[in-house]
């Protein structure tokens, strides 16, 4: 079983991540943060098991990838699974990532013990899709 141990947050929210650590963290899941999708292409050392994309993020940079081009550059070029987290409520977008491609996502609204426990639920689906394999 492949452990999943190593996920990068794009997201320039530090309130979630700071949250996400704290509720992760005895689940021995280690996460590192970068502000765009760009920012972590240019440092990734380590190619992560895991990321956990803000998708409403277009940045005002005309260099910066939208929440689109960058989960089809995680998945297609780099096979690296994708959740998607979003402070938009209007959830139509991610819902349709959600039935097209698979994509499992939460609402930064959202409860924090419910979203890690959903980022748990993520990690375990792929453990066992890859057990399969």
């Amino acid at each position: 079983m492949k452990k999943i141990s190593n996920i990068y947050i794009v997201d320039q929210d530090n309130s979630l991540m700071s949250q996400l650590e704290k509720t992760l963290l005895p689940h021995d899941i280690h996460l590192t943060q970068f502000s765009h999708s760009l920012e972590l292409l240019h440092k990734m050392e380590v190619t992560p098991d895991l990321i956990i994309l803000d998708f409403k993020w277009n940045g005002r940079d005309q260099y910066i990838l939208n929440g689109h081009e960058a989960v089809s550059l995680f998945e297609e070029t780099f096979d690296i699974p994708v959740i998607l987290c979003s402070d938009n409520h209007r959830i139509g977008i991610l819902d349709d990532y959600r039935k097209f491609r698979g994509l499992d996502y939460f609402l930064k609204s959202d409860n924090i013990n419910w979203i890690s426990d959903k980022i748990i639920a993520t990690i375990k689906r792929i453990q066992q899709s890859s057990n399969a394999a």
